[in-house]
C-alpha cells in the first residue's frame, strides 16, 4: 500500500462537534476491556494506513492465509486500538473520517483471535447454490439496517463475543453504540444538535456481497509486525 495521507470527509464543521463526538468515542474506548476497529482498506485505504503505520497498530485481514496477498489493500482489516494516547489520537483520525462508510468499532472483552474467527466467520456466506461469498457486514449502511432486525439467538450469532458495535448513522453526524438486550438489540445514540442531509442507504438484500470466493482460512494474517 503507498503512503497516503487521510482526507477529511466529516461533517463536524467546528471545534466543539468534532470535541463532542471525540469524546463519545473516548468513552467507548475507556470503558472497553479492548477496542478494534474493522477497516474496509477498499473505500479508505488512508485510515487502513493510518492504522498500521503512523500509530503502529496491529493489523490483521479477515481473508486470512489462503489469498492472493495484492488483496490485502482492499480486504477488510481487523484493527487493534492501543489504550492511552495512541488510541485517543487515532480515534481522531476516525472520527475526521466518519460518514464515509470505510468501517466500524467493536468493544469486546475476548483477545484478536476469537474476535478474527467470528468476524471471519460472518465474512463468509452461503447462497442458495451452495456458492460462498463475501458478505460487507461492516460497511455501516448495512450493519445498521441488519442490527435492528435481529431477535432471539440471531443476536448471539452476530455479536459473539463483541459486546459493542459503533457505527455511523444514516444522518451525517449521528453514531449508534449497539449492544445485545434481552431479546432485541439495544442502541445508545450520540448526534449533532444541528440537522444534516440523510445518506444514502442499502438495502438489506442489496449489492453487499463482494461476489463468489474462496473461504478464507482460519489463520488470521497479520497485515503489519509491531
Amino acid at each position: 500500500m503507498s503512503q497516503s495521507s487521510t482526507t477529511h470527509h466529516s461533517p463536524l464543521t467546528t471545534h466543539q462537534e468534532f470535541a463532542d463526538c471525540r469524546e463519545f468515542l473516548y468513552e467507548t474506548l475507556s470503558n472497553a476491556v479492548r477496542l478494534y476497529a474493522l477497516v474496509d482498506s477498499a473505500r479508505n485505504p488512508a485510515l487502513a494506513y493510518s492504522a498500521w503505520f503512523d500509530h503502529g497498530f496491529e493489523t490483521w485481514s479477515l481473508f486470512g492465509e489462503n489469498v492472493d496477498p495484492s488483496m490485502s489493500s482492499v480486504a477488510p482489516h481487523l484493527v487493534s486500538i492501543g489504550s492511552g494516547k495512541k488510541g485517543r489520537e487515532f480515534l481522531d483520525v476516525w472520527a475526521d473520517n466518519l460518514w464515509t462508510n470505510a468501517g466500524i468499532l467493536l468493544a469486546t472483552d475476548a483477545d484478536h483471535r476469537t474476535v478474527w474467527e467470528h468476524l471471519a466467520e460472518l465474512f463468509v456466506v452461503g447462497d442458495p447454490d451452495g456458492r460462498l461469498m463475501y458478505f460487507r457486514f461492516y460497511d455501516p449502511r448495512i450493519l445498521r439496517a441488519l442490527l435492528p432486525t435481529l431477535r432471539g439467538s440471531q443476536i448471539s450469532e452476530v455479536f459473539g463475543p463483541v459486546r459493542e458495535f459503533v457505527v455511523e448513522e444514516t444522518a451525517h453526524g449521528a453514531l449508534g453504540r449497539w449492544r445485545a438486550g434481552r431479546g432485541e438489540v439495544e442502541c445508545d445514540r450520540w448526534r449533532l444538535a444541528r440537522e444534516e442531509p440523510a445518506a444514502a442507504e442499502l438495502p438489506i438484500d442489496g449489492p453487499h456481497f463482494a461476489g463468489t470466493h474462496a473461504a478464507p482460512s482460519r489463520q488470521p494474517t497479520r497485515s503489519r509486525r509491531v
